[in-house]
């Protein structure tokens, strides 16, 4: 017996003072109410009403009953409506964690926004590696780069990032812009460094049946997305980076795209946390808000 659509059932009663005016106000049948009442009587042990041909009336236990039942249900409307309220106007504290370059570059001057929309939840953000253990780390949510390691979590995929290839235009006039991954070769290409491996990033390339890999061979190699695109503004050469952290260096002109004919690797990103079940509405909010944020870059 569901206890609680019991005593729901019940209250209607006592209220409507019928079956037939009660089942009408819970929108069931008359043989579903009666049924309801008669399981609640056998489990409790105890007659609810005194039946006559007009009315329904509460017997002494019954009219003690339902005082009981009439405070419970208000009681447990009052928590649904206090959670409903919880989820639509979130409070506590938030803990996110971004890579350094894309925090920067594209999620950290949105957040002022998410922010002004949740004005009781205190955000704090992390532009730090992604930890081993979000749980262990204290994580509500991480933004990650690449395919995820951990099975546990629960991702969505939120954008498919490309590696685009750019310099600024004062260096692309000066030494003429290429029109082959192999021209890459006589220009100062500058790489990223991943101290986890030790190695320089490969440029990849495909036009068709035509691909091509690119181990960028230039004067300068960096391990920060940054400043590789800092370096690059200022002239010092050609980088191949994601399009998301310079989408903003090439729209105000400061960079310009090359061989853009050819597809590129692509990278996502991942929107993560631990929750598998119920996840908390900050950490719903929070993942709706970076959905339609990147959705913005389609």
């Amino acid at each position: 017996m569901d206890r609680l659509n019991a005593m729901r059932t019940f209250v209607a009663v006592v209220e409507a003072g019928s079956f037939s005016r009660a089942a009408k106000k819970l929108a069931v049948a008359n043989a579903t109410v009666s049924e309801s009442i008669m399981n609640l009587e056998s489990y409790l042990g105890v007659r609810l009403f005194d039946r006559t041909t007009r009315r329904m009336n509460p017997t002494w236990e019954g009219n003690i009953y339902y005082q009981r039942c009439r405070s419970v249900l208000a009681e447990i409307d009052d928590a649904e409506l206090a959670v409903s309220v919880s989820r639509a106007m979130p409070r506590g504290h938030l803990r996110v964690q971004l890579p350094a370059a894309l925090g920067h570059a594209y999620i950290v001057p949105a957040l002022p926004a998410f922010a002004e929309r949740y004005p009781d939840l205190k955000t704090t953000v992390l532009l730090d590696p992604s930890p081993a253990d979000l749980v262990e780390s204290g994580i509500d949510v991480s933004i990650q780069l690449g395919e995820l390691k951990d099975s546990s979590v629960v991702a969505h995929k939120v954008y498919d990032a490309k590696h685009v290839a750019c310099a600024s235009p004062a260096l692309l006039a000066g030494c003429g812009e290429p029109t082959h991954p192999k021209d890459l070769q006589k220009m100062n290409c500058l790489g990223f460094y991943s101290p986890t491996t030790g190695r320089v990033l490969e440029w990849q390339f495909r036009n068709g049946d035509d691909a091509w890999k690119h181990l960028p061979g230039g004067n300068l190699l960096f391990n920060s997305s940054e400043a590789l695109i800092d370096v690059a503004i200022r002239g010092g050469g050609v980088i191949y980076m994601l399009d998301v952290l310079v989408r903003h260096a090439i729209s105000a002109g400061r960079l310009k795209p090359i061989l853009t004919e050819w597809t590129t690797l692509e990278r996502p990103i991942f929107l993560v946390h631990p929750h598998k079940q119920h996840a908390p509405a900050k950490v719903r909010l929070f993942a709706q808000f970076i959905e339609q944020l990147f959705s913005r870059l389609e």
